[in-house]
């Protein structure tokens, strides 16, 4: 009888803890040129300007995506890690689950890869050295890459490639981003890459590919691209 008790209870207790209700967030990213939508997964995008920019290649790491209300640190997402491909719409989106009744007003990311996963060995998934967004084990990850032509570079086919990495000081390139936000449900997360690209002089700054001050400069630069509210 003590044992069927126990049973019974153990079960009660597994079906509870599955059956706990969760709070569903849908978190989009949305990569903008200025105020229009860049898609990547149907060909270039041709920058609205007279610029002369074409982007071909858009990618980037987010880990550690937190939230909180009142500045306090409420849910943290495990194993958190995800690779953005501007080419492919459905990696833009994350579905993520927090405990019932998490009520926030801010989202946290890392725009990267942190020091501790890029020392820690082969890594499957969106850090499978396969996606194209790892240099070596002495470099690490990319953490932002960002490639396309420009009428102002000088170079091969006006081409330009901006590979941001590095996680050994001083040249470590991760990024927290802060932001505020309304919706409980679904966030839509602009990326706008004319912010990123204007004011760098594509005649003289157009090929990054290494760790290093610049690589540490656009990085920063990087993280200010974000924002909720169009």
């Amino acid at each position: 009888m003590v044992r069927v008790i126990f049973c019974l209870g153990f079960v009660s207790f597994w079906v509870s803890t599955i059956a706990q209700p969760k709070n569903n967030l849908l978190l989009q990213f949305v990569p903008v040129y200025a105020r229009e939508v860049v898609r990547l997964d149907s060909g270039i995008f041709i920058c609205p300007d007279s610029s002369g920019i074409q982007i071909e290649t858009f990618r980037f790491y987010i880990s550690r995506v937190s939230v909180y209300k009142n500045e306090k640190l409420l849910w943290t997402e495990p194993m958190s890690f995800h690779l953005l491909d501007a080419a492919i719409p459905a990696s833009l989106k994350l579905s993520l689950v927090m405990p019932a009744g998490t009520s926030f007003d801010q989202i946290s990311f890392n725009l990267g890869v942190d020091s501790f996963t890029n020392v820690s060995g082969a890594l499957g998934g969106d850090l499978d050295p396969s996606r194209g967004m790892y240099w070596t084990w002495q470099s690490g990850y990319i953490n932002w890459k960002l490639e396309g032509t420009a009428a102002a570079a000088p170079t091969r086919n006006h081409e330009f490639h901006f590979h941001i990495g590095g996680y050994s000081a001083p040249f470590a390139t991760l990024t927290p981003v802060i932001l505020k936000v309304d919706n409980q449900q679904n966030v839509n997360v602009f990326v706008d890459l004319h912010r990123f690209l204007n004011g760098i002089d594509l005649k003289t700054e157009n090929n990054i590919m290494i760790p290093g001050h610049n690589a540490v400069r656009l990085a920063k630069k990087a993280g200010t691209i974000f924002y909720t509210n169009p």
